[in-house]
């Protein structure tokens, strides 16, 4: 946590200020790769908020984001509400895991864009009207997977192939 927030405050000094003195010792160029998904929520929180509050929202935001994608999945699966309490309540438990205490954010982050996209994928499977949102749905979760964590991007692919080769072989 501290290494995100410090290279965020760095990236946005940098971007907001060409006179900064951080230029003679940094800089800084947008790639689309994994985990910068991490500064860009970050740099844009530092344009509205001072550092440790940006950091705390961040880290609400990163904490609630696998309980909001545990719901909408649920949801997507047209589970009862009670069933939909029950996935947010073990997601809450499990966003309280070794990986955010120790502050691995961006893995966190990207656990959550895996079951948003597993979600979007779900409506466009069931609603033909909806296929073009969901679509767009999917390809963000997507996109929001690989730029969180690369390891997201990877088990979204192994759940998706599981979920095609058993939609194959069992009917």
């Amino acid at each position: 946590y501290p290494n995100h927030l410090s290279r965020a405050a760095v990236i946005s000094s940098l971007q907001s200020s060409p006179a900064s003195p951080l230029q003679q010792f940094y800089a800084y160029k947008w790639v689309f790769a994994p985990y910068v998904l991490s500064d860009i929520v970050l740099t844009a929180l530092l344009r509205v908020m001072p550092v440790f509050p940006a950091g705390r929202v961040f880290l609400l935001l990163v904490f609630f984001a696998p309980v909001a994608a545990f719901a909408v999945y649920a949801r997507a699966l047209d589970l009862s509400r009670r069933g939909v309490m029950l996935a947010a309540c073990a997601a809450l438990y499990l966003a309280s895991s070794w990986f955010f205490l120790e502050g691995f954010l961006s893995y966190q982050l990207g656990f959550a864009f895996v079951f948003f996209a597993l979600a979007a994928r779900e409506a466009m499977q069931r609603s033909k009207c909806l296929f073009a949102l969901s679509f767009a749905a999917f390809i963000a979760a997507l996109l929001g997977a690989y730029l969180a964590h690369l390891a997201a991007f990877f088990f979204l692919a192994i759940i998706l192939l599981m979920l095609e080769l058993s939609a194959f072989f069992c009917g």
